[in-house]
């Protein structure tokens, strides 16, 4: 019961994580930062953080197991592709709005990664489960 209700945590706020990055990266992309690139990437939250509370909470059963390694897939191309699409608009709109508004860019920082971390923890606790020695 204890790990459900640790799931159903995770998984709201899984949900609450990935609409508050998809939000903070559409008011980024209208501050007059310039830094437009998590527009375009930061949607994939809104399904992935929700996705990542479900596989900590089935991470001791293959499906879920296979779901962690899915979105560790997911989370990678994401945060490439974010890399890629800053650099060719430039690093420094980036800065600037970690000059403008620093807070909002940590809270943004934090929803857009925290979903991220979810996931790496639960594929390295799937890892020690499933391809440890005996």
């Amino acid at each position: 019961m204890r790990n459900t209700s640790i799931a159903l945590a995770l998984t709201v706020l899984g949900i609450v994580s990935g609409l508050w990055a998809a939000f903070c990266s559409m008011g980024m992309g209208g501050d007059g930062s310039g830094w437009l690139s998590p527009v375009k990437v930061c949607w994939v939250g809104i399904f992935a953080g929700p996705a990542a509370g479900i596989a900590w909470g089935l991470r001791g059963r293959i499906a879920g197991v296979v779901l962690a390694f899915l979105l560790l897939a997911v989370l990678l191309v994401a945060d490439f592709i974010l890399m890629q699409l800053t650099r060719a608009e430039g690093v420094g709109y980036a800065f600037k709005l970690a000059r403008l508004d620093p807070g909002f860019m940590l809270l943004w920082s934090m929803a857009w990664f925290g979903w991220q971390l979810l996931v790496l923890w639960t594929v390295v606790d799937a890892a020690k489960k499933w391809f440890r020695k005996e």
